[in-house]
C-alpha cells in the first residue's frame, strides 16, 4: 500500500479507516481497533522496530501499569472503602458535601473501578439524595479529574508527546496553574449554578425522573441504581444502611475480612503517602513503581489473578496513541497538515480552532487518539519550541478532547422521550459550560 500512495497517505488512511471501525463496530474495544491498524504500521516500513519499542516501554505505560497495581491493591485491602468511610463521617452526612468530598478524593485517579467503587458505595449506604446531584456527580467527576496532577490518561499521553516526541519545554499539563486553576474554578461555581437552577426550576429532576420510570429495566447511570427521588432541597442527607442492599462486585473485592491487620495498615500508609507525594509534585514514574514494590511485598493484592484485572483496552489505546503519534512525525504527515492551516495567524484563531476540533472529533474517537493527532499539528503552528503559547494551545487540545464535552454529560442523554421545552432548556445549560469553557481560554491568551 505504501508503494502505491505513500507513506504518509497509507499512515492518514490507516487512521481514518481505524476511526470508522470504532466508531460502527460497537463490540470490539476501541483500543484493540486502534492498537492492531497502529502494529501494521510495522508491516509497511513506516515506523522502525526501535519506535515500536518505545511505544511500548515508556514512562506512561510503566506508570500507569503501577498506579493500577496500587489501585487494584487498595480495593482488595478495603483502603478505599475505608477512606470513602471517613469522608462519609466527615461530611455528617449531607450529600453535597459528600458528593464534594468524593469528587475530590476520585478525580485523583484515571480509573473507571474507582468511579464503580464510589457507586458501589452509595447503594451501600442507601442514600437518599436529590437526582440532580446524581446527574451532575458523573459530569464533575469528569471536569475535576483532568486538573490534578495524577489527572486522566489524556493528560499524561499530552505530555509525553508535547516533551519527549515533539522535543518542547513542558512542565506538566497540572504546573501550569493558570489554566488548570481557572477551569477548576469556572466547573466548580457551575457545578453550583446547575444546582442551584434546579433547585429553583426542578429541571434536571424532572428530567432524571423521567428517565428512572421509562428505564427502569436498563442502568442509565450507575449512580442512579436503586436511589429515590425526595424533595429538593438544600441539604439532602443520607439514610441509614440497607440490609437488603447487595454487595457489588467491586464491593467484593474490596472486601478486607480475610485480610491481615498488618496488610490493611501497611497499604493504607503506602496508598496515602503516594497521594502526598504526588500532591507536593514528585512524579508518578517515581512513586507507583515504588509503591506497587512495597504493596507487592506486603501481599496486598493476589499475584495470580492481578493481570487479568488491569484495564487492558487503556494500555492498548495509549501505545496505539504513541505508535500513530510516531508515524505522523516520521511521515511528516503532520507539517503537510500544518501547512495547509497556515491561515490561522492569531493566536485567538488558533486556540478556538484546536479547542473545538478536537471536542468535534472526540464524539467519534478515543480522547487520547485526537490528543495524537492533533497535537504535533498544534505544535508545528508555534513558532518557537520554546514560546509559553504552547502551553495554551496543548491545553486546548487535550481538554478540548474531553472536557468541552465530557463523557455522560447532559446533552448525550437520550431526550426523544422528553418535552421539547426540557430538550431546549437542557441544551441551553450545556451551551452555557461551553461558553465558559472558551471564554477562560479566550482570557488566557491576553495574558500571553
Amino acid at each position: 500500500m505504501t508503494d502505491v500512495l505513500g507513506k504518509a497517505e497509507s499512515v492518514f488512511v490507516l487512521f481514518v479507516v481505524a476511526c470508522l471501525s470504532c466508531f460502527y463496530k460497537k463490540k470490539i474495544s476501541p483500543g484493540l481497533i486502534f492498537f492492531t491498524f497502529a502494529c501494521s504500521m510495522g508491516l509497511f516500513g513506516v515506523l522502525p522496530s526501535k519506535l515500536l519499542m518505545s511505544s511500548l516501554v515508556n514512562k506512561v505505560t510503566f506508570s500507569l501499569l503501577c498506579l493500577y497495581l496500587v489501585i487494584l491493591g487498595a480495593l482488595r485491602t478495603g483502603c478505599i472503602e475505608n477512606i470513602l468511610e471517613s469522608i462519609f463521617k466527615a461530611s455528617k452526612g449531607k450529600s453535597l458535601k459528600f458528593y464534594l468530598g468524593l469528587t475530590a478524593f476520585a478525580s485523583f485517579f484515571p480509573s473507571r473501578r474507582i468511579q464503580k467503587e464510589l457507586s458501589g458505595f452509595l447503594r451501600k449506604k442507601n442514600a437518599v439524595a436529590d437526582n440532580s446531584t446524581h446527574l451532575i456527580f458523573p459530569i464533575f467527576f469528569v471536569l475535576a479529574s483532568s486538573l490534578t496532577l495524577m489527572g486522566s490518561v489524556t493528560n499524561l499521553v499530552s505530555d509525553h508527546i508535547t516533551e519527549e516526541m515533539l522535543g518542547c519545554k513542558h512542565r506538566g499539563f497540572f504546573t501550569y496553574g493558570p489554566i488548570s486553576f481557572s477551569l477548576f474554578f469556572a466547573s466548580f461555581l457551575f457545578f453550583f449554578y446547575v444546582i442551584k437552577l434546579q433547585q429553583r426550576q426542578g429541571l434536571i429532576a424532572r428530567f432524571a425522573a423521567r428517565l428512572h420510570q421509562n428505564k427502569q429495566k436498563k442502568t442509565v447511570y450507575p449512580l442512579m441504581e436503586k436511589s429515590s427521588i425526595s424533595e429538593i432541597g438544600d441539604n439532602l442527607h443520607f439514610g441509614m444502611p440497607s440490609k437488603s442492599s447487595a454487595p457489588t462486585e467491586e464491593g467484593l473485592e474490596g472486601c478486607s475480612s480475610r485480610v491481615p491487620l498488618r496488610v490493611r495498615v501497611g497499604t493504607m500508609i503506602v496508598f496515602l503517602s503516594m497521594l502526598g507525594l504526588t500532591a507536593l509534585g514528585v512524579p508518578l514514574i517515581y512513586v507507583t513503581p515504588a509503591s506497587a514494590v512495597i504493596l507487592f511485598f506486603l501481599g496486598a493484592f493476589e499475584k495470580k489473578g492481578v493481570f487479568t484485572k488491569l484495564p487492558w483496552d487503556v494500555f492498548l489505546l495509549v501505545i496505539a496513541s504513541f505508535l500513530f503519534c510516531h508515524a505522523f512525525i516520521e511521515t511528516n504527515l503532520h507539517l503537510f497538515i500544518a501547512y495547509k492551516l497556515n491561515f490561522l495567524q492569531g493566536l485567538h484563531s488558533q486556540v478556538t480552532f484546536f479547542l473545538f476540533t478536537s471536542a468535534l472529533l472526540s464524539l467519534c474517537m478515543p480522547s487520547v487518539m485526537v490528543v495524537s493527532f492533533l497535537l504535533p499539528v498544534a505544535v508545528c503552528l508555534v513558532q518557537s519550541p520554546s514560546s509559553p503559547f504552547i502551553q495554551l494551545i496543548a491545553a486546548a487540545v487535550t481538554l478540548g478532547s474531553f472536557f468541552l464535552f465530557p463523557k455522560k454529560s447532559i446533552v448525550s442523554l437520550n431526550k426523544s422521550d422528553h418535552s421539547l421545552e426540557d430538550h431546549s432548556s437542557l441544551i441551553k445549560l450545556q451551551l452555557q459550560w461551553i461558553c465558559i469553557v472558551y471564554l477562560v481560554f479566550i482570557v488566557h491568551v491576553f495574558f500571553l
